[in-house]
């Protein structure tokens, strides 16, 4: 039987898709704003990972998140996105 797994959060919850960045605040209603992984320094220091990936999708012709997802979908053995939103335009 093949082993397939699923990736939460595969966008990183709007940062590979570079909905967010060192300057970007939250509200207070929105989770993020509590997690460490979206603290200032972390936002900072992973922004280099993002910048790197957007690079790429530049010379490929495509988003950083298209870019992400099909990193995803070419690690073995199967892993399965599972996009988090609620909104079919996001979808």
């Amino acid at each position: 039987m093949k082993e397939v797994l699923s990736a939460f959060s595969p966008l990183g919850k709007g940062f590979l898709a570079d909905a967010i960045t060192s300057t970007t605040s939250f509200a207070d209603s929105d989770l993020r704003g509590s997690l460490l992984w979206f603290t200032e320094r972390a936002r900072t220091a992973n922004q280099a990972l993002v910048d790197l990936l957007s690079a790429i999708a530049r010379r490929k012709g495509a988003t950083t998140a298209q870019i992400a997802l099909a990193w995803l979908l070419a690690q073995p053995p199967s892993i399965v996105p599972i996009p988090g939103t609620t909104k079919i335009h996001r979808l």
